[in-house]
């Protein structure tokens, strides 16, 4: 195959490189916000904090993107080294 073939639109990359900005920007602005937020908040509440936003991202994506759940607890992590 040639790369004119293989080469994706940039229209259909647009969704892809949009998240990626965003995951940047968020991962970005992790550590300033840890440090206000652990001023004013016990540590563990703030990772648990963290943990449920990030569920709560990650599970809106998913349904967005009309991703099946796996469907037992072995498909969990398939394909992923664990």
């Amino acid at each position: 195959m040639n790369a004119q073939a293989t080469a994706m639109p940039a229209a259909r990359l647009l969704p892809a490189y949009t998240v990626a900005a965003v995951v940047v920007l968020i991962w970005d602005a992790t550590p300033a916000a840890a440090k206000v937020a652990v001023g004013g908040l016990d540590p563990i509440l703030v990772d648990i904090l963290r943990t449920v936003l990030a569920a709560a991202v990650v599970v809106s994506a998913a349904m967005l993107m009309r991703l099946p759940l796996p469907a037992g607890l072995g498909d969990w992590g398939q394909g992923y080294p664990i």
